[in-house]
């Protein structure tokens, strides 16, 4: 299946294997090194944070087969939290 991942001004459209998690993207060496991000990073996709075990949704590029895969996961630093 195909994804597409942003971070920052960075996009990325790769080929991963069916069943790959956003957890798998987040440790993989690779996106991390051409993407340039860190551990402490969340993932979005139309505006709604994934958590880790959630499946990546595909990405086919054309908004008339189906709109819905057109928008890319997109990684943002998390913020820190201190508890009180």
């Amino acid at each position: 299946m195909r994804i597409k991942i942003k971070y920052g001004s960075s996009v990325l459209v790769k080929d991963m294997p069916e069943g790959t998690t956003i957890g798998c993207l987040k440790a993989d060496d690779g996106l991390r090194a051409a993407l340039g991000y860190g551990d402490n990073v969340n993932a979005t996709y139309c505006g709604v944070v994934l958590s880790d075990n959630v499946p990546a949704p595909a990405y086919n590029g054309d908004a008339e087969a189906d709109p819905s895969s057109r928008g890319a996961i997109i990684m943002e630093t998390a913020c820190n939290v201190k508890a009180s």
